[in-house]
């Protein structure tokens, strides 16, 4: 059996239009999205 643990993503916006979702607990695991909901999706 595995247990799946919560995983934390920060959300920073860099311009109007471009968020950055980020996985402080996995080192250079980030994503860009338009949308502030684009963004983890994409990091996950």
């Amino acid at each position: 059996m595995v247990e799946i643990q919560p995983i934390r993503v920060e959300i920073e916006r860099k311009d109007v239009d471009r968020i950055l979702a980020s996985v402080p607990d996995l080192p250079g695991v980030m994503a860009y999205g338009a949308a502030e909901d684009a963004a983890p999706r994409k990091v996950k």
